[in-house]
């Protein structure tokens, strides 16, 4: 997304299959200076010590985030090269790694009741709470566990996979 400078102001990762509701996109980044690191998306939890932004859900990434991120890249590569174990076949896990190691964590995007915005799952599948028991167990660890019915989602959802 691009400002009238055509400088970035947010750079959008979605799936082919992730279907990004625009209106509530814009809504939602409308609060958030892109001057500034943001890193948001739908937050899981493997381990204390590593937290990711699920790729099928999609993410946002503000322009200064994504320069600080190609800045920083190079020189996390070459160290990683001699241990590719970090991004464990994932690419959403390495590139949250990446900006992590960084110094930018990723935001919690749920809204002001914990419902998530950023979706897994089509919508019917994530209001009925039929997901996969890996995602019910790394939401929990991130303290945003998965509700069912109404209060699954919040009305400004950005994205559903």
């Amino acid at each position: 997304i691009r400002g009238r400078s055509h400088e970035k102001l947010w750079i959008v990762k979605l799936d082919t299959i992730t279907f990004p509701l625009m209106e509530n996109l814009l809504y939602y980044i409308k609060d958030f200076d892109a001057k500034y690191h943001h890193f948001l998306g739908r937050r899981l939890r493997i381990n204390k010590d590593l937290i990711f932004l699920s790729g099928g859900a999609g993410f946002i990434v503000s322009g200064a985030a994504a320069k600080h991120y190609v800045e920083y890249y190079p020189s996390f590569y070459e160290e990683r090269l001699k241990d590719d174990s970090w991004m464990m076949g994932a690419r959403d896990v390495g590139v949250t790694t990446t900006f992590v190691k960084s110094g930018i964590q990723p935001n919690s995007t749920t809204d002001q009741q914990k419902r998530q915005r950023f979706h897994l799952y089509a919508p019917l599948k994530t209001v009925m709470g039929k997901v996969d028991q890996w995602v019910t167990d790394y939401s929990q660890k991130t303290g945003e566990p998965i509700s069912k019915g109404k209060q699954c989602c919040s009305p400004y959802s950005v994205t559903f996979h």
